[in-house]
C-alpha cells in the first residue's frame, strides 16, 4: 500500500511537471508569434510604397515614385525576384507601367540627378494602378524631374 501511494504521488508530480512544460512551451510559441507580427508590421510601415513609371517616355528607363513623399528614384529588382501581395516569390517577373510595389530596405537614396535606391532587400507587387491613376502619378514624376528632383508637396 505504501509503495502504491508513492507511485501515485510520483505520477501526479510527473504529470504536473509535464503540464507546466507544455504550458511554458505554448506560451513561448505565442510570444514569438506576436513578436513576428510586430516585426512584420514594422517592416511594412517602413517600406516605400511606390508606383512604377517611365522616364523620357520610355519604359526602358524605369523609375519609381514614392507615393507618400513624392520622391522619384531608380532601383533594381532584387536578384531573387518580385513577390506578389500574398508573399509568394514570382521569379522572372517583370514590373510594368503602373505597378504599385512595396520596397523594403534601408530607405537611403544615393546619387545625383535621379537618385538610386541601392539597399533593396525585398520588393512586393501589391496592386496595379489604372491608366488614369498611373498618368496622374506620371505627371507628378515629370514635374519632380523637371524641378531637379525636389519632392513636391
Amino acid at each position: 500500500m505504501k509503495k502504491d501511494v508513492k507511485f501515485i504521488a510520483g505520477m501526479i508530480v510527473m504529470a504536473a511537471v509535464l503540464l507546466l512544460m507544455a504550458g511554458g512551451f505554448w506560451t513561448m510559441v505565442a510570444r514569438q508569434a506576436e513578436l513576428d507580427r510586430i516585426q512584420e508590421r514594422t517592416a511594412q510601415e517602413s517600406a516605400r510604397k511606390s508606383i512604377v513609371l517611365k522616364s523620357d517616355g520610355e519604359l526602358k528607363y524605369r523609375i519609381f515614385l514614392d507615393m507618400a513623399s513624392r520622391e522619384v528614384f531608380e532601383a533594381d529588382i532584387p536578384s531573387e525576384g518580385i513577390y506578389n501581395s500574398r508573399g509568394v516569390l514570382i521569379q522572372g517577373d517583370e514590373l510594368l507601367y503602373g505597378d504599385i510595389v512595396r520596397i523594403y530596405g534601408d530607405n537611403e537614396l544615393t546619387g545625383e540627378g535621379i537618385p538610386y535606391y541601392p539597399g533593396i532587400t525585398r520588393m512586393e507587387r501589391v496592386s496595379r494602378a489604372d491608366l488614369e491613376e498611373a498618368e496622374r502619378y506620371q505627371r507628378i514624376a515629370d514635374e519632380v524631374l523637371s524641378s531637379g528632383n525636389k519632392a513636391l508637396d
